[in-house]
């Protein structure tokens, strides 16, 4: 007999997804566990695909990052052509090529650091964390 609860590569996947889409909006696990009312622990099982994600709390997940539910799945023709779109809009973005610029230009570590943190506050300070949804 099949367990049906065992987590599969499809889970690993997803974990992976939420890992890198909680980097990019630069939240820390502790961030994400107060919204979806679990333990930072918790969200260390998704990350990692030791435990399923519940389909509510994907949908939160989606909504705290402002992107499509589905960019949660794994890759599949659809999601890795919005990304593809979202890297030549970047591309030819001006500003963005600047930054790229200035950046490979730093060679220490620390200094690079010092920008990502202060990047992450300014960033935190123009779009707040939205509320945590009631329960």
């Amino acid at each position: 007999m099949k367990n049906k609860s065992r987590v599969t590569d499809f889970d690993k996947q997803v974990g992976i997804n939420i890992h890198a889409l909680r980097e990019v909006a630069f939240l820390t696990q502790e961030q994400i566990a107060a919204h979806l009312g679990v333990t930072f622990q918790q969200i260390q099982k998704y990350e990692r695909g030791v435990n399923r994600l519940p389909l509510k709390s994907a949908q939160e997940l989606a909504y705290l990052f402002k992107v499509p539910i589905t960019a949660l799945l794994p890759d599949d023709t659809a999601s890795s052509h919005n990304k593809w779109d979202s890297l030549k809009a970047l591309s030819t973005d001006r500003d963005f090529r600047k930054l790229v610029a200035i950046w490979e230009r730093i060679d220490d570590p620390a200094v690079k650091h010092i920008l990502i943190k202060l990047l992450r506050q300014a960033l935190h300070l123009l779009h707040p964390l939205p509320a945590p949804p009631k329960r």
